[in-house]
């Protein structure tokens, strides 16, 4: 059994406003054994908040393309601290239970934007 790994980008360059949130292109995990979310994003020189990054999972399990609930509970979250200024990145584990999954990045900070948000999906697969 040969395991492999593959990295897609399912946030490109996207901006979060004050409080607001940047949702992904969907995720098929059907195949996952394990999961990765990889993410790179800038904070203003100003911020006083943090980012967190959440990852939904269809509830039905019918489809990659489904709609973030407003009530829906997050299967996972990471909380990515305020670097004023900076250029953050990483690489986080996520679980990879739900078949289909969409990840969301949540602007914490209520008075300034979060800009050059990128995520990348990394799933392995047996």
């Amino acid at each position: 059994m040969a395991i492999t790994k593959s990295a897609t980008k399912i946030i490109d360059n996207q901006t979060a406003a004050a409080s607001g949130s940047v949702d992904s292109s969907g995720i098929d995990m059907s195949n996952a054994i394990d999961l990765a979310i990889g993410f790179e994003l800038t904070f203003n020189a100003s911020a006083t908040d943090g980012a967190r990054i959440e990852l939904y999972g269809d509830s039905s399990g019918a489809s990659a393309s489904f709609t973030i609930g407003a009530n829906q509970e997050p299967t996972d979250e990471y909380d990515v601290a305020v670097s004023a200024g900076n250029t953050v990145s990483g690489v986080i584990p996520m679980i990879r239970s739900p078949k289909y999954a969409k990840v969301r990045v949540v602007n914490e900070d209520g008075s300034y934007s979060i800009t050059g948000i990128s995520v990348w999906s990394q799933i392995q697969t047996a």
